[in-house]
């Protein structure tokens, strides 16, 4: 994206420029006449050259440069500049130099206000300055591209902006105890239309009516894996990452059900919603339950969702050597232990479905396996290595609790491992700065074959399954029960689709019912209820497990072009479709028949065959 701002605009002064600021006492106005490296020319030339701390792609005007009469001609201002950014709303900005953060909350009128010193490791700091807010902790690391904050006008300040410089001194200590140094910026002078370049801040040609625009030449980070929980500063809702899209999660009773910790959450930058990731177009509305039990063979399973949810279904963990490698993964789930057999629920649970495969670590989680410094991070259901503490750094990460797992089990947990020495799967820089592109997943095993149905997403039940009917939790070294009260059971997996052609459907509504051979619920449907909404989209997607002889009626409403309109439509017989309609059972197509509702109006049934 280039959104390069070209005209000249000249604003009032009191709305653009920091107001004038001394140093702290025992420090004398800068001489002026020092260097630190001569050229042919004479003049400073800066050996330092660090990034500007606001994203590549927006361009801002340079109101104040070095030695400006208004407030640069301190020692701790001298070496400076100052960058024009809107009063009317936040601008994020980005860590412009890897190392450690000070944050400092200067109440002094004439200091920095809320400032952040990034401790560089050889007596110098990258200093950002006046900012509204701060994401980043007090002593954390911090890298280069990371989301720092916003930018403001706390402390001598009458105007939003971006103060940066480059200072020798104590990074623990407010920056008017620190003297600038000289430094170049890589950006790019958009007003001369020149290119990316090692800047000296000397050079920046700065006013208030005929200062120049400038581009940084940083890139921030913006991708995160699937399973990330994420927010906004500032806004209460928070999201959770799932195929690269972002799921927003309705309410609280809705992110505590999915047993998300706030501890997990991470800041988001505009860039990563508007850009990478794309805004919020799905809704999690619904709330769910994950508990944990153990059979009288000793296996240990997850029971997903609700007892009335007609998506219900269980997965065994594989049987590992230490019980540990089981906690790690009913932990991941944010499953506090699992249930005995004495207990009625656990009894209850049993009675669900069994799904496809085994209960793996949660997407989201960070991982690392016992006697090892590698982290890996579960994605799609692959563990994915970090290639560095910078990376991990780069994308938020560092106060997520990393889960420990007992060594040599980590490929039993996942679908399976990448390879940073191979280069499949590795998360780098280059990964999280680029949206995920070069992320390499196409030589790991995404789909095993499990055996049995059902599926381990954590926000949607839309995984096909396959037709074998073997138990999952054979493959352990546990005993077959011939009277397990599921064993046998003749399961399958209905997935029902409708669609539109053309521009997408203000919102997509989908209703219906689901009973059995009785015409009944008892044996695992639900009377006529709301099944799911998408909004700006196309097309929805539903799936339930079911046995022969239930059926499923239902209705999709959508509203396109002010205009609220339906699955299907009378008059009997035939019926319209309106939608592109499909129904399968374990892959299989069957028929969607038109119905009367009863009411006058058109209604679609699903007969199990």
């Amino acid at each position: 994206m280039q959104k390069f701002i070209t005209a000249l605009v000249v604003f009032l002064l009191a709305g653009l420029v920091p107001a004038p600021m001394g140093c702290s006492a025992g420090f004398d106005p800068i001489d002026t006449t020092a260097t630190t490296e001569t050229g042919d020319q004479g003049g400073t030339t800066p050996t330092d050259v660090i990034h500007l701390a606001l994203a590549t792609g927006e361009a801002y005007l340079c109101t104040q440069g070095v030695g400006g009469s208004y407030s640069h001609s301190s020692a701790c201002t001298y070496d400076s500049v100052d960058l024009d950014s809107p009063n009317t709303h936040d601008v994020d900005v980005y860590v412009p130099c890897s190392g450690v953060a000070h944050v400092h909350h200067d109440a002094s009128p004439s200091g920095f206000g809320i400032h952040v010193n990034i401790d560089r490791g050889d007596g110098t700091y990258c200093l950002v300055a006046h900012l509204a807010d701060v994401f980043v902790s007090d002593g954390a690391d911090v890298s280069q591209g990371q989301y720092l904050g916003f930018e403001g006008t706390t402390g001598a300040s009458t105007g939003d902006h971006v103060h940066q410089a480059l200072m020798a001194g104590d990074a623990s200590q407010m920056a008017q105890y620190g003297t600038t140094l000289p430094v170049a910026f890589y950006a790019r002078d958009v007003t001369a239309g020149g290119d990316f370049e090692a800047i000296p801040a000397e050079e920046f040609i700065c006013g208030m009516t005929d200062g120049h625009y400038y581009e940084s030449g940083l890139v921030p980070a913006q991708w995160v894996p699937d399973g990330t929980l994420l927010k906004y500063p500032g806004a209460s809702e928070i999201f959770v990452v799932d195929a690269d899209e972002l799921f927003w999660i309705e309410d609280e009773e809705v992110f505590d059900s999915f047993g998300f910790e706030m501890s997990e959450v991470v800041a988001m930058s505009e860039i990563t919603y508007y850009e990478c990731l794309g805004e919020a177009n799905h809704l999690i509305d619904w709330t769910t339950e994950y508990r944990g039990l153990i059979d009288e063979n000793a296996v240990t399973w997850i029971a997903f969702e609700k007892a009335d949810d007609p998506g219900r279904y269980r997965l065994p963990i594989q049987a590992y050597e230490d019980a540990d490698a089981v906690e790690a993964v009913l932990d991941s789930w944010g499953i506090p232990g699992a249930y005995g057999m004495n207990q009625q629920e656990s009894a209850e649970l049993l009675e669900y479905p069994i799904g496809n495969g085994y209960a793996l670590l949660r997407d989201g989680t960070l991982v690392s396996e016992q006697g090892s410094s590698d982290t890996y991070v579960i994605h799609e259901g692959l563990a994915l290595p970090i290639d560095s503490w910078d990376t991990l750094v780069l994308m938020g990460m560092i106060e997520k609790r990393v889960h420990a797992v007992p060594e040599g089990t980590l490929e039993q947990m996942v679908l399976d491992v990448g390879s940073c020495s191979a280069g499949i799967g590795c998360i780098t820089r280059e990964v999280v700065t680029g949206c995920g592109a070069g992320l390499d997943l196409s030589l790991l095993d995404t789909d095993p074959d499990w055996g049995g149905i059902g599926d381990d997403d954590d926000t949607s039940d839309d995984d096909t399954g396959d037709d074998d009917d073997s138990d999952p939790g054979d493959d352990d070294d546990t005993s077959d029960d011939d009277d397990d009260d599921t064993a046998g059971d003749p399961w399958m997996l209905l997935e029902i689709y409708a669609g539109l052609t053309g521009s997408p459907a203000d919102y997509i509504w989908l209703q219906g019912e689901l009973l059995d051979e009785n015409g009944l619920t008892a044996g695992g449907g639900f009377w006529w209820a709301s099944l799911g909404i998408e909004y700006t989209a196309n097309s929805i997607e539903w799936s339930a497990y079911v046995q022969s002889d239930w059926t499923f009626r239902y209705s999709v409403e959508f509203e396109r072009y002010s205009v609220v309109a339906w699955s299907c439509s009378t008059p009997f017989p035939p019926g319209t479709y309106n939608m592109d309609l499909t129904a399968t059972v374990d892959g299989s197509p069957v028929m969607i028949d038109l119905i009367d509702n009863y009411l006058g109006g058109c209604e679609l049934l699903v007969e199990v065959p």
